[in-house]
């Protein structure tokens, strides 16, 4: 006999998921040894939001959903920064929470509030199970989760429910056939239009991650001889050290100066997978609208953030490999004058320091880029090093860089490290952080410690929400609420059974990321830094 607890882990089973995450507590305990059972891992973390990040990593990089799970009360609303961001930052993610049983709730208070009224707004699905219809709930929110648009979906597991026997479990779960690129007039003009295009660019967006089109993407940005520029989460699906690659757009005002020469230079305009979610506001129809242009996503575009002359849904893959053989080999015959490249050397420019052999933020991600292997894989928190770092930083691979970009929320690079690390333990994995970012997570430091994982964190310490001061300066605003005292992080990692070394110059920086490359433990860099460099990314 099955229960419902059993039937919920076996599915999530099916999608290839092998890790959870979460704090346990009296009610979810049925759920939780459930999943156990079916094979899926339980990690404790030390808060539900730095567990959902976990999940997101692994989400991320294992191409299935994420798995988190609370308890009631304060199980579920610690979850909801987390819930969040899979939300905004398109994450399929499994959301388990226990409830009371209805005929509790009935003359019973304590702990008791909507549950699934808090997470319906940020979910795709929020669903109370009943022993009735349990198994048709279950499935239909889990392929829900990697449908279309991906995110999280909530299951809410009342205590009496989750150990109930289930009527006769359903079939296999439901599958959709993905969308084809439809034939007629309108893609007879896109091949037209990239048959003929003398600058035809790329808006390259997190779309082509969920798809897996990244091989499919290069092929047709080489063929059609089409620069490409990449969202932040999209940095790597062709490789950062192709001569097609502009870089990075999403936060910065300096780079975007710098593409906005290459965007309006352009004759045509294709948005593949690319979602505005990450963009800042000064992406808001960013091309002419004169311009020929097309949008393939995997979704209809209804937020109206921009507009193409031509808009299809479709599966990415099948359909870019489509397009691509569809038109004439272009490679060399495009932007003569050269200006992609002009663009991306105009922004390197603008964001190194005067002093090139100076000491600070920009010295610390191009000297850590400079030791760390082609293959490793980086997590970033939100701050000013995210805004730098998501231009210097080179990626080489999907996913070779994770952060917040949806939501932007602070604390989420050592949780994403660890969740990389459980995913890909045989890659080397550093978590990029402000000292602001850390103090947020830093009691995941014993997560990290008790899973024994070793990964370097290179902290930017600068005692200051650097980024907020930044703008209150600029609104001619005081110094209010974002300068703290230093932290002594060298000691705090050693307490947590950590290695700890602070440095201030390149030399010792190379030093301490080679040590920390070759030991079985993790490692905190604590970078001291001037916050002022900051100011010329902006």
């Amino acid at each position: 006999m099955t229960t419902v607890a059993d039937h919920i882990a076996q599915r999530i089973r099916e999608t290839g998921a092998r890790h959870a995450f979460g704090i346990p507590g009296g009610e979810v305990l049925t759920v939780m040894d459930a999943l156990a059972r079916a094979g899926i891992a339980f990690h404790l973390v030390k808060h539900e939001t730095a567990g959902g990040f976990m999940a997101d990593a692994v989400a991320q990089l294992t191409r299935t959903p994420g798995v988190l799970v609370g308890t009631i009360g304060p199980g579920v609303t610690n979850l909801v920064t987390a819930v969040a961001h899979a939300y905004l930052d398109r994450t399929p993610m499994i959301v388990l929470t226990a409830a009371f049983d209805a005929g509790t709730t009935a003359t019973y208070t304590h702990q008791v509030f909507d549950q699934g009224a808090l997470l319906a707004p940020i979910t795709k699905s929020s669903v109370t199970l009943g022993e009735r219809g349990a198994g048709a709930l279950v499935d239909r929110a889990i392929a829900l989760a990697t449908s279309g648009v991906p995110g999280p979906v909530h299951l809410n597991v009342p205590v009496g429910v989750a150990g109930a026997i289930m009527e006769a479990p359903p079939g296999d779960l439901p599958r959709r056939a993905p969308a084809a690129l439809a034939a007629g007039p309108e893609l007879d003009m896109l091949v037209s239009w990239l048959t003929s295009a003398e600058r035809p660019l790329i808006l390259a967006g997190l779309g082509i991650l969920h798809h897996g089109a990244h091989a499919e993407l290069a092929a047709l940005a080489r063929r059609a001889g089409a620069a490409v520029i990449t969202t932040y989460k999209a940095k790597g699906v062709v490789a950062e050290d192709d001569p097609l690659v502009i870089g990075g757009a999403g936060l910065s005002p300096v780079a975007d100066r710098a593409l906005f020469k290459a965007l309006h230079a352009a004759d045509l305009i294709l948005c593949l997978g690319y979602d505005p979610v990450e963009m800042r506001d000064s992406w808001i129809q960013p091309w002419d609208a004169r311009t020929d242009s097309a949008e393939i996503g995997w979704a209809p575009n209804e937020h109206g953030v921009h507009r193409a002359k031509l808009e299809f849904v479709a599966d990415l893959r099948p359909a870019l490999g489509g397009l691509a053989s569809a038109i004439p080999d272009r490679a060399g015959s495009t932007w003569l004058d050269g200006l992609p490249g002009s663009v991306r050397g105009e922004i390197d420019a603008a964001l190194r320091p005067p002093d090139a052999a100076s000491w600070g933020p920009h010295a610390v991600v191009a000297t850590c880029r400079s030791v760390f292997p082609r293959e490793t894989l980086a997590t970033v928190d939100t701050g000013s090093h995210r805004i730098l770092l998501s231009q210097v930083w080179r990626c080489y691979e999907p996913y070779g860089l994770l952060q917040s970009t949806g939501l932007a929320t602070m604390g989420y690079g050592l949780p994403a490290a660890i969740g990389a690390k459980l995913a890909r333990p045989d890659r080397p994995v550093v978590c990029f952080t402000g000292d602001g970012g850390l103090e947020m997570t830093i009691g995941e430091l014993a997560t990290l410690r008790d899973l024994g994982l070793p990964l370097t964190i290179v902290c930017f310490a600068d005692r200051s929400l650097a980024l907020i001061e930044l703008k209150q300066r600029r609104m001619g605003l005081g110094n209010l609420g974002v300068d703290f005292p230093a932290t002594d992080l060298v000691a705090v990692a050693r307490a947590y059974g950590g290695h700890g070394v602070r440095v201030t110059d390149r030399t010792a920086l190379a030093s301490a990321c080679r040590t920390a490359l070759a030991s079985d433990r993790f490692t905190l860099i604590e970078a001291v830094v001037d916050k002022a460099e900051y100011a010329g990314q902006m």
